[in-house]
């Protein structure tokens, strides 16, 4: 275990790597609370589909090549002359915190690129093309962090729902076509049900979820299909409490989800 006292910061990121070996990590890690001697952290990307994460495996500390913030460009308008545009995470994090309170509404876009044979050189080019494209369909100053090797968040404060759509699904076939890798796009918006400004990024991979079963250009927006989605892989994964909430949160987002209706059935059967 590895807490405050081991150096260990909320938004540090780690690779897993077997133990002993040398290859490819097999997952990445963000940090998401420190305790003294213990942290809670989120498995956020696999290297594949079949990778699990088992005791004894190695952490190697991601050093964040982007330079931290300061603290008067937590806002969204940080020296551009100084820095990419997509963020290390923690410092997003801090900026997005910040930013999101001024807003009534606002869409997280979690944006994922998937190429066949995951490695760094495979997304190193590849992420040049996507910063030139963000640039260039949403503007020099939006809010952007690295999420996990293959995926960026982008912020975008009071967007409306169909803007976001359009904007992003130009932006994810430029980015597919430019890349020859598959791009994907999973928006959040807000407000949404009773959900908190929290809640966005974890909405935004149910909704990443859901654009990835979607035809060219993979986006999808958080929505009852979305959410029956996800309810349905917590259901076969037996978290059945999980589920029924989820399938209730469907059912809110419209109340003529029949599918959600069966399922939450079958759940209290």
């Amino acid at each position: 275990s590895l807490g405050r006292l081991d150096r260990v910061r909320d938004g540090d990121r780690f690779l897993i790597r077997d133990a002993g070996a040398m290859e490819e990590a097999k997952a990445e890690v963000h940090v998401l609370e420190t305790g003294d001697h213990s942290s809670l952290a989120e498995v956020v990307s696999l290297s594949h589909a079949s990778a699990t994460v088992e005791t004894g495996d190695r952490l190697e500390l991601i050093l964040d090549a982007g330079r931290p913030m300061d603290s008067d460009q937590a806002g969204g308008n940080p020296d551009r002359e100084n820095r990419s545009l997509f963020l290390p995470y923690k410092d997003f994090l801090a900026g997005w915190v910040r930013a999101r309170e001024d807003c009534r509404s606002f869409i997280l876009g979690l944006v994922s690129l998937e190429a066949e044979q995951p490695s760094k050189d495979a997304y190193a080019e590849a992420w040049k093309q996507c910063e030139q494209l963000a640039e260039g369909h949403f503007g020099k100053d939006v809010l952007a962090g690295r999420f996990s090797r293959s995926s960026v968040l982008l912020f975008h404060p009071d967007m409306a729902e169909e803007e976001a759509l359009k904007c992003h699904q130009a932006f994810s076939r430029e980015l597919a076509l430019g890349t020859g890798l598959r791009a994907a796009t999973g928006l959040a918006p807000y407000p949404f049900l009773d959900n908190k400004r929290s809640d966005c990024i974890e909405n935004s991979r149910k909704a990443l979820a859901y654009a990835l079963l979607l035809p060219p250009p993979h986006v999808g927006l958080l929505d009852t299909l979305a959410l029956n989605i996800h309810a349905d892989k917590l259901f076969s994964q037996g978290d059945l409490y999980a589920a029924v909430e989820e399938y209730r949160q469907a059912l809110g987002a419209d109340e003529g989800n029949t599918m959600a209706r069966n399922s939450l059935a079958i759940c209290h059967a």
